[in-house]
């Protein structure tokens, strides 16, 4: 996940700054959601 984000990065940089928009915040509870969302076991995965 790191490594696509990694290289994702630079692109959506590039985008906002097109588009004129701000990078987007994550208040702490937030990313605490977010990451317990990408920990939690997917339905269906092996």
């Amino acid at each position: 996940m790191i490594a696509a984000l990694w290289g994702h990065g630079p692109a959506m940089l590039a985008e906002i700054r097109t588009r004129k928009l701000a990078w987007p915040r994550f208040r702490a509870s937030e990313m605490a959601d977010l990451v317990a969302y990408l920990n939690s076991p997917r339905s269906g995965a092996r």
